[in-house]
């Protein structure tokens, strides 16, 4: 399903055991893009956003102060900049830019913080309301966007690829560009040429198909690499980093992702057998770019001696319900201590240890398909440093954790 990407990654850094920080889409991508992880900026499922220091601590902010222009072609609500409060940092997002969408924000500094967002967030609710009043624009329904069927027009990835190439062509400084694919997303797909899935019909499909999702996958290597020859017909190939990754696994499971790094002219290919995560593309970037990783970034370059069995921590939202007016899966309302934190688990070598935040249990489970041995380690259930590593996380970012020490010390 993936024969470009197959034929590039012997020229490329590939992580043979990459895992995201959070298991959603809101907190992985914020997570790769400042380097933090979601217990330091609490930010792991839409409606929360960055606060404070944190709105302009990230990678797009660092680079833009070196001349890049930074823009975001992803989808609103969930991975959108603007609409996690991410300042100064992409220079557009979305169709809107830097100027426009920080018009309040930038100039109430006289207010506290994250009131400029709050206003400004008002204004985009008043603006989307009235033209949707007067048939000028419908509304979008976040939720619709990736909890339901979508239909064939999917979700525009061939339009952002075209805006996208745009800006290889009308920009004479230096990029960095987010771009989130979404048509491989589900629960439907919708490919424009059928191989896998050739004898089944798309309109009747089942969710998660899996030969239409074959095909999605397909469809989305094909895609990069047209992108990839366009870099090489304007001479871009030999001085760009593409980084090809996925913000979470299907069903938000502990699962190891993809990620491949292409450095110009083939440097440091090889492929990494150590745990990675999503917080050390940032810093793997940066050290690329001899810039020094600043000491809020908590992960570490993939181009130096990665720490043998290091813990890679993960966030998740927790359970879900079904709301009995809308028949839709809402997330439990957060509460104290651990508010919208659900769970928390470590994953060291091919095992996972977790914490539930909510009824105070612990669990403990195998990597499906880990690449490599980790006969080696002395790890299993009955090992409660593990369980310390997650409570010490906890309280390194402030959490308080004095309802978890009688649970750790059983």
């Amino acid at each position: 399903t993936t024969p470009f990407l197959e034929s590039i990654s012997e020229q490329s850094l590939v992580s043979m055991n990459a895992f995201s920080n959070a298991q959603g889409t809101t907190g992985s991508t914020i997570s790769i893009l400042t380097g933090k992880y979601p217990t330091d900026t609490r930010v792991i499922y839409a409606p929360d956003i960055l606060r404070g220091e944190d709105a302009y601590q990230h990678l797009p902010g660092i680079l833009k102060n070196l001349g890049y222009y930074s823009a975001q072609l992803s989808f609103n609500w969930y991975a959108d900049a603007y609409d996690l409060n991410m300042k100064n940092g992409f220079s557009e997002a979305n169709g809107r830019s830097n100027e426009t969408s920080n018009l309040l924000s930038d100039n109430l500094g006289l207010l506290p913080p994250n009131y400029s967002y709050f206003l400004y967030e008002i204004g985009n609710r008043l603006v989307s309301r009235l033209a949707h009043i007067f048939f000028i624009k419908e509304m979008e329904n976040p939720y619709g966007q990736i909890g339901t069927p979508v239909t064939s027009l999917g979700f525009n990835d061939y339009e952002k690829m075209k805006d996208l190439l745009s800006l290889l062509n009308d920009k004479d400084q230096p990029l960095f560009v987010h771009f989130h694919w979404m048509s491989t997303h589900g629960p439907n797909y919708f490919p424009k040429q059928q191989v896998f899935s050739a004898e089944k019909d798309l309109n009747s499909q089942e969710n998660y198909d899996i030969d239409l999702y074959d095909d999605s996958i397909l469809e989305f290597d094909s895609s990069i690499s047209n992108f990839y020859q366009e870099l090489k017909n304007r001479g871009l190939s030999c001085k760009s980093i593409l980084i090809i990754t996925s913000d979470h696994s299907k069903d938000w499971t502990k699962s190891r992702l993809p990620l491949l790094i292409k450095f110009p002219n083939a440097e440091y290919s090889k492929k990494i057998i150590e745990n990675t995560q999503h917080i050390d593309i940032a810093p793997t970037i940066l050290d690329y770019l001899e810039i020094s990783q600043p000491d809020w970034m908590f992960g570490q370059s993939l181009l130096s001696n990665l720490e043998k069995n290091r813990p890679i921590f993960v966030s998740v939202v927790g359970d879900t319900i079904i709301d009995e007016a809308t028949n839709k899966r809402v997330q439990y309302q957060p509460k104290e201590p651990f508010y919208q934190f659900g769970k928390v688990a470590s994953i060291i070598c091919d095992r996972w240890y977790e914490i539930n935040l909510k009824n105070y249990t612990l669990n403990y489970g195998l990597v499906e398909d880990y690449y490599g041995s980790c006969s080696q380690l002395v790890n299993n259930e009955n090992n409660y440093n593990n369980y310390y590593n997650i409570y010490h996380h906890l309280e390194k970012f402030d959490f308080d954790v004095s309802s978890l020490t009688e649970l750790i010390n059983e």
